[in-house]
């Protein structure tokens, strides 16, 4: 057993927090930046406790509730879009649709329009799709996923050559 002297815990606490993905992480890369060593970690349920050395507590208090404000601060038009792809109940249902490019169309979804109107209507939340068929389709209040670059099964040069190409 180790036992070094004149460290204190700090104590971070909250509803949800042991569901906020990387928030340790976050504290500790904030830490590690500031050139504060963390001499442990213990988590349970929505508490993390951090020990530090003493003269580094105030420090250290202060760089984690700057992080943490940070993480609840979220750019605006970030939000606004996120938003639109994880509903109220933090789940989603998204559709990737960007096959266009590398595979050419599929039998039965030939017709975008038709095919995200239909999964709409049967609760789809957002949408993956090349950047050619997003300027093409409306997708009312869905989220939209752009897909900005691809490559295609249908070069000649292509190693993976596509049975659909000719």
């Amino acid at each position: 057993m180790a036992v070094k002297r004149n460290l204190v815990f700090l104590k971070i606490s909250g509803v949800g927090l042991e569901e906020t993905h990387g928030i340790i992480g976050k504290i500790s890369e904030t830490l590690r930046l500031n050139s504060i060593n963390i001499s442990g970690i213990l988590t349970i349920t929505s508490s993390i406790m951090i020990f530090v050395d003493w003269n580094e507590k105030e420090n250290a208090l202060e760089l984690i509730k700057n992080a943490l404000r940070r993480e609840k601060e979220m750019n605006p038009g970030k939000k606004r879009r996120l938003a639109r792809i994880l509903k109220q109940d933090d789940r989603t249902v998204i559709v990737p649709m960007d096959h266009g490019v590398s595979s050419g169309p599929l039998k039965g979804i030939e017709n975008m329009q038709e095919t995200i109107n239909r999964l709409m209507a049967g609760g789809a939340d957002a949408f993956v799709l090349h950047k050619g068929i997003a300027k093409r389709v409306e997708v009312a209040n869905a989220g939209l996923i752009v897909h900005l670059s691809a490559t295609s099964n249908f070069s000649p040069n292509s190693k993976t050559r596509s049975k659909y190409a000719a």
